[in-house]
């Protein structure tokens, strides 16, 4: 913990921790000890609308899931207002992050290398606008409209298939 602290510090940017859950007491009391709750908000539960703003506010979306999430739309969500993840490997997030591309993985409970990933987009402003456009462009892959084209051109196999058929 000592090694986000020094990165809060450091950055002399503002945390923003959105939901609820089991740890946002034990959260809010370690911001607390470790005298950053200054640049530290939890805003809890949060609306669509609300999220969207909060993803263009943004630099960079950090998703430490400890359990496997089966896809973790938060990522694709942040992804398409051009926001590179820091995402655990676990569960679905490689579907649609790729590692050194379009943000980074990193190894649940390992607070000093999401702080080193953490710092690597936030000082190096190539990286981040590379990440950030890479993150764009793999969000239109899970847009609505791509995945109607998607279903239309299978649609259309089976009908040409079953037309042989008949």
């Amino acid at each position: 913990t000592a090694r986000i602290e020094d990165l809060i510090l450091e950055l002399k940017t503002k945390f923003t921790i959105v939901g609820r859950g089991d740890y946002q007491t034990e959260l809010e009391s370690l911001a607390a000890k470790l005298q950053v709750n200054e640049r530290v908000e939890f805003v809890g539960f949060q609306n669509r609308k609300q999220l969207s703003e909060l993803y263009s506010h943004a630099t960079v979306i950090v998703m430490p899931s400890i359990w496997p999430e089966s896809f973790g739309k938060v990522g694709i969500e942040a992804m398409s207002v051009g926001r590179p993840v820091i995402a655990t490997n676990i569960g679905g997030t490689s579907d649609w992050l790729s590692d050194g591309v379009n943000g980074f993985f990193i190894e649940p409970n390992d607070d000093s290398k999401l702080a080193e990933k953490i710092t690597a987009l936030f000082s190096d402003a190539a990286l981040l606008e590379r990440f950030s456009a890479k993150a764009e462009e793999t969000a239109q892959n899970f847009n609505i409209h791509h995945h109607v084209d998607v279903l239309l051109e299978l649609f259309e196999k089976i009908a040409s298939r079953q037309s042989q058929y008949l």
